[in-house]
């Protein structure tokens, strides 16, 4: 990722502007040669993200995601809007330079045996996490993308007119130690080695600031429950978000799966062979958990943004990316 953009700051004794490298806590003047510090909360670098995103079109958004199969047929005709407001919620942004090595062995399997070749992978990569510096668990937020975006010097006078501040609460100690276990997990991702026997990483370049982000916060009503759409106010991309779900679509799931499931385990056991017929177990016991899940869980959708991508909340209880394409190919391999 590279280094954002930071301006917007002029020098206190010429008026000058300034030119502000990202994750600096010092500046030099370039017209009197004054050195000044730059600080935020807990003496913190502390910038925010200006919003682009407008009211009409966190409406417009929200309308069209209610429109999809999964939601309650008649949500879009049915709703009622109770608030749309722009907050800027604090976050705690850990950037650091991973320099190491990470050594062992790599399987390579032949026609009958198993051999292990010596690897030795250099990490040398930037990383860069955030995470709230309040509980944002109300908004359902832990985390928002960061990349590309301009970072502003931040000012009370300047941000509090745009929208509703959230206060840090939470000390930096905990985020940045969860941090760097975070970017040692995945030096070890980035080295990919089968069977690690040495590892030594250092963290060079250690900066930690506070971001004010952008968040645009959409609650509404139907059928006498509150539910809530939580909006990047930067890119427009949804962060969180929950819906009443599709009864019709849940029952479908159920009885769809339960008789797909149920065809599979038949058909496997005609066939006479034993590892056939425990694979179609398998594949009737995957499917109709599937069918499970969706009815159990599918009476509300919740939507929400990971720095792995987005998670709905079915997928996220099962923890395994069943899908029904990976089904019907199962289903092919034991034909």
């Amino acid at each position: 990722m590279g280094d954002k953009a930071i301006r917007g700051l002029n020098c206190p004794s010429c008026g000058g502007t300034l030119d502000i490298r990202e994750g600096r806590n010092t500046v030099e003047c370039g017209f009197c040669g004054s050195t000044l510090i730059i600080s935020g909360e807990s003496g913190l670098p502390c910038y925010f993200v200006r919003d682009k995103i407008t009211r009409e079109q966190v409406k417009q958004a929200t309308f069209k995601w209610m429109g999809t199969v999964d939601k309650s047929p008649d949500l879009q005709r049915s709703y009622k809007i109770q608030e749309i407001f722009l907050v800027f919620v604090p976050l705690y942004r850990i950037r650091a330079h991973a320099l190491g090595w990470i050594l062992g062995k790599n399987e390579r399997k032949s026609q009958d045996r198993t051999d292990y070749d010596l690897v030795e992978k250099k990490i040398d990569k930037i990383y860069d996490w955030n995470t709230p510096s309040c509980d944002l668990r109300e908004l359902g937020v832990e985390w928002v993308n960061l990349e590309g975006d301009v970072l502003e010097p931040f000012s009370v006078e300047q941000v509090q007119p745009r929208g509703m501040i959230f206060d840090p609460t939470i000390p930096p100690s905990e985020p940045v130690k969860k941090a760097f276990y975070k970017f040692q997990d995945w030096s070890m991702d980035e080295a990919a080695v089968d069977l690690v026997t040495f590892d030594k990483i250092h963290f060079l370049q250690k900066k930690v600031s506070l971001v004010y982000y952008p968040l645009w916060i959409f609650r509404y009503r139907y059928r006498n429950r509150t539910y809530q759409v939580v909006y990047d106010g930067e890119d427009g991309s949804m962060v969180h978000g929950t819906a009443p779900g599709n009864n019709f679509l849940r029952v479908l799931m159920l009885v769809g799966t339960m008789f797909l499931g149920m065809l599979f385990l038949t058909s496997a056991l005609r066939s006479g062979d034993m590892g056939v017929a425990f694979l179609g177990f398998l594949m009737a016991s995957a499917l109709m958990f599937f069918g499970y899940m969706k009815f159990r869980y599918g009476c509300e959708v919740i939507y929400k943004m990971t720095p792995k991508g987005p998670e709905i909340n079915t997928m996220a209880k099962i923890k395994k990316k069943l899908t029904i394409d990976g089904l019907i190919e199962m289903a092919r391999k034991v034909k």
